[in-house]
């Protein structure tokens, strides 16, 4: 972190930043204990629509607004 702060651009800085975040994230998810409960169809149905709606949100903000004027 401190050599994204004294530089931004810092490749090297960016390198550590996101390893250090990767390995905090698996360290998490290696000691999670999850447990699937049966559920209805449509219950799965609307978790799966949910979740495919907020992913399409997230890549249509990600997109390359090229040449469209600031707000």
């Amino acid at each position: 972190m401190g050599l994204l702060f004294w530089n931004g651009r810092s490749i090297p800085g960016w390198l550590l930043t996101c390893a250090g975040a990767i390995f905090i994230f698996a360290g998490v998810i290696a000691n999670m204990h999850i447990y699937f409960q049966p559920t209805s169809l449509i219950h799965t149905i609307i978790m799966l629509v949910l979740l495919v709606g907020g992913l399409g949100l997230i890549a249509r903000s990600m997109r390359s607004t090229r040449g469209a004027p600031p707000e």
